[in-house]
């Protein structure tokens, strides 16, 4: 299943609109602890059937094969195998921010991704995030619960299609919970503009930007990511910068986490002293 067959094409084209239905069947379900495909007379496929398959298959084939996912190997942008990872947080010593970005979904396929950043000078840890399809009955309450977990202090969100509404109404929970948290919104660029703003920040993402004052994210080790973690990953390393494929592949990932170093991290930096200063170059 490539992005530009056919299918693919018609979501795209058509996936906003009411009157479109499309039928993808995975294998498993979204907690993969299911199989799609449990026939009788012994003919069922387990889970563990398809994690064999999967295992054993090429990856960008197994996606599309096994999960309805299109992949293209075109011009991939991160190899996440090569980014940073942790498994705690910094111990004895508070965070300088905490701080997150939404990319909502639109529709069409697209899923609501929040990482949450947890800001060490120039160091940004993401421990935690929401990324998914069930849309706001979910993602609302849920980005309220995360805001008070966490004790975010700032909040940013992409505004289209209904995004500045989401902002209002997650504002207004807040207000009503007692939750102290900087809510602010600002549209969405063209999808050109979008991809830009992903390829001037992706060595941050990637941690591999080694210029004065930007930022080097940390991810969740694989072993303690969740399944809905995993998905936002994985979303990360199908992301292509081909000018063909975009508008046309899932960005939400990337693109949350250009939203939050454009919009929330660089406009917070100014806090604090020690922002000028990553715990690598101390020794920490």
């Amino acid at each position: 299943m490539s992005i530009n067959d056919h299918i693919n094409y018609l979501k795209t084209q058509y996936g906003n609109e009411k009157w479109f239905r499309s039928i993808s069947v995975p294998c498993m379900n979204d907690t993969h602890t299911k199989s799609n495909f449990m026939y009788d007379f012994g003919l069922e496929k387990t889970v563990e059937h398809w994690e064999r398959l999967i295992r054993d298959d090429d990856e960008v084939i197994a996606m599309a094969k096994f999960f309805c996912i299109a992949m293209d190997r075109e011009g991939k942008l991160f190899n996440v195998d090569n980014f940073y990872y942790f498994t705690d947080l910094p111990k004895d010593e508070k965070p300088d921010h905490i701080v997150a970005a939404v990319d909502v979904a639109f529709g069409g396929g697209d899923s609501y991704s929040m990482p949450i950043a947890y800001v060490y000078g120039r160091d940004v840890f993401i421990p935690d995030l929401i990324y998914t399809k069930q849309g706001t009955k979910y993602s609302r309450p849920m980005t309220v619960a995360k805001i008070k977990q966490h004790n975010i202090t700032r909040l940013h969100f992409e505004a289209n299609n209904g995004g500045d509404e989401v902002a209002q109404n997650v504002e207004a929970d807040c207000k009503k919970d007692g939750l102290i948290c900087n809510i602010t919104w600002s549209r969405v660029p063209s999808t050109k503009a979008k991809l830009d703003r992903i390829l001037a920040v992706s060595s941050q993402i990637a941690g591999n930007d080694e210029n004065y004052n930007t930022y080097r994210f940390y991810f969740l080790a694989p072993e303690k990511q969740t399944l809905e973690y995993k998905k936002f990953m994985a979303c990360i390393k199908r992301f292509s910068q081909s000018l063909n494929l975009q508008g046309k592949q899932e960005d939400d990932a990337p693109d949350s986490l250009a939203n939050l170093i454009q919009n929330v991290l660089n406009k917070t930096r100014y806090a604090t002293l020690s922002s000028n200063y990553s715990r690598r170059e101390i020794g920490i």
